[in-house]
């Protein structure tokens, strides 16, 4: 287990259950309460999990309650030491970039193997999140979970689907809306299983309502009587087409403005079978790299601060 992970339980743990028990169950396993932990010092499982057994026995609870306990309150821990990580419109898009902080981590500190924690929306405010590791800390992670939902003032019903070694996966309903998928029916109909192409999409669609029409009806309506209708129908179908086929630009410039105000919390698909739908896939896969630049760069600067912060408090004593 690396340092950073043990240093903020051990915060977390004083504010909870107070220095005193704290600092004997540091002692019991050879530590002394006023070490500083590197981030990438390595500390034993058995020392790193074994202080919060201890403290469990002393105050008469079962472990798996203490960790929950510790991750409820560990979220204020983390956001303190590592405000970069927060710094999400929702408990969805902070949840969405736990992976981008595993992928930092086990980048940044070589050895670290934070568990791998994946979540996929599967409707508009439900999704289904997924928890690997080896340590099963798998009341910790509800903790966490718990503890997010109240450092975004948002409520979840959590419903655990399977369960297994190394292994957890749970379902979450959220209160607001964290994805959008939308299946433009015109475009997918002019695509025809294949065509991608908008000016072919406005071109067929001209040929089937404008062309052959024209060429139908001048066998029986009057030359004088058939010419201003020609007209009217050659501007009437590729406008009205058009303007149907490139309905899904409001969608995109929704993503593109969310990316200039620096929101990046909402998913928006669509489906199209054509250019929109590859420009949209860009977008997204731009904002995940957004997140994922923005969050190294800022979980970096802020463990910085944070071993900096450490070492002055104990230099100042």
């Amino acid at each position: 287990m690396k340092g950073t992970n043990v240093s903020a339980w051990i915060r977390t743990s004083k504010s909870l259950y107070g220095e005193d028990l704290v600092n004997e169950a540091l002692e019991h396993y050879g530590i002394r309460p006023d070490k500083i932990f590197t981030p990438t010092e390595d500390i034993e499982d058995s020392i790193a999990l074994g202080f919060v057994d201890y403290m469990a026995n002393k105050l008469g609870k079962d472990s798996a309650e203490v960790w929950m306990e510790i991750g409820i309150d560990n979220v204020k821990t983390f956001s303190k030491d590592y405000p970069a990580f927060f710094r999400y419109k929702n408990l969805y898009s902070f949840l969405k970039a736990l992976y981008d902080i595993h992928i930092v981590v086990t980048k940044r500190i070589p050895g670290a193997k934070p568990p791998i924690v994946n979540i996929e929306a599967i409707d508009n405010n439900k999704a289904i999140m997924t928890y690997s590791s080896p340590r099963e800390m798998f009341a910790y992670f509800h903790g966490m979970l718990k503890g997010a939902a109240i450092y975004y003032d948002e409520e979840i019903k959590v419903e655990t689907l399977e369960t297994k070694e190394n292994f957890t996966k749970v379902s979450i309903i959220f209160q607001e809306e964290i994805y959008r998928e939308k299946s433009y029916g015109l475009n997918k109909f002019f695509s025809f299983g294949f065509i991608k192409k908008l000016e072919t999409k406005i071109a067929l669609a001209s040929l089937l309502f404008g062309g052959i029409p024209i060429i139908i009806l001048s066998r029986f309506i009057d030359e004088k009587i058939m010419m201003p209708i020609a007209l009217l129908i050659s501007f009437l179908i590729p406008f009205l087409v058009g303007k149907g086929l490139v309905k899904p630009m409001e969608a995109i410039i929704k993503s593109i403005e969310e990316i200039k105000a620096k929101d990046l919390s909402f998913e928006r698909s669509i489906s199209t079978n054509d250019l929109f739908e590859d420009i949209n896939n860009s977008i997204n896969e731009i904002k995940a790299i957004i997140k994922t630049d923005f969050v190294g760069y800022k979980g970096t600067t802020d463990e910085l601060n944070v071993f900096a912060d450490r070492f002055n408090d104990i230099s100042s004593n």
